[in-house]
């Protein structure tokens, strides 16, 4: 079975950071975009797992009680502590996802974006399966990340759809972002919606809404059942 290191080496040097960050940009628009079926309010406590440079974290705290965010470069949370260093309701770990139990945590609101992909479909079983019991009844959880309209097995078979739904999402940018995207796709663990559905379902979530941006691309609105 293939596995993950679930925090890659390139992630705790930093060697990735900076052509990530640049590569793949977030900005504020996107950001409120992302996070809005969260619902956002003044007693949530908001968990974000890959929070990188806090972008993210930055807008959540505006609105929530307490953010928390997690990331295993301490690049990117250095950078994270930069930008939120005026807001007092930030807690920043450099953790693994699979080491994520936050048993002093009780969480309202959650959120992953371009970041589980580094884990396998069993570890992402057991990352859910994990944090699940950490979110209270009514909890919602977002993720943006590589999700197929089909099985992982058939990857290969719809390769020409995938590159072409590519060229047209990044647009100008496909040059550049092909070579990256391609290692995300085909070496790190992109998987079916189907696959995302049982993790979810393993921490207790059941998913609410599916924003399909592409074939290999998604936003989903999970909510925890109990």
């Amino acid at each position: 079975m293939l596995m993950s290191t679930d925090s890659p080496d390139p992630w705790k040097t930093g060697t990735l950071v900076e052509h990530y960050n640049k590569l793949f940009p977030f900005d504020e628009k996107e950001i409120i975009e992302y996070l809005q079926p969260l619902k956002l309010g003044p007693e949530d406590t908001f968990v974000d797992f890959g929070c990188g440079n806090g972008a993210a974290l930055a807008v959540a705290a505006k609105l929530c009680r307490r953010v928390i965010g997690i990331d295993i470069a301490a690049q990117q949370l250095e950078m994270a502590r930069k930008r939120l260093a005026e807001s007092g309701n930030v807690r920043l770990l450099q953790i693994p996802f699979l080491e994520c139990r936050l048993e002093d945590e009780q969480l309202t609101r959650g959120s992953s974006r371009k970041a589980l992909h580094h884990l396998t479909d069993p570890e992402k079983i057991e990352f859910f399966r994990m944090i699940g019991r950490r979110f209270v009844t009514g909890a919602r959880f977002v993720i943006e990340d590589a999700i197929f309209d089909f099985d992982r097995s058939e990857l290969e078979t719809h390769m020409p759809l995938v590159i072409a739904d590519a060229e047209l999402w990044y647009g100008d940018r496909w040059p550049q972002v092909q070579p990256d995207f391609l290692i995300t796709i085909r070496e790190e663990f992109a998987t079916g919606l189907n696959a995302w559905e049982t993790a979810l379902r393993a921490g207790g979530f059941t998913l609410a809404e599916r924003r399909r941006r592409t074939c290999f691309l998604s936003h989903l609105t999970a909510i925890k059942e109990g």
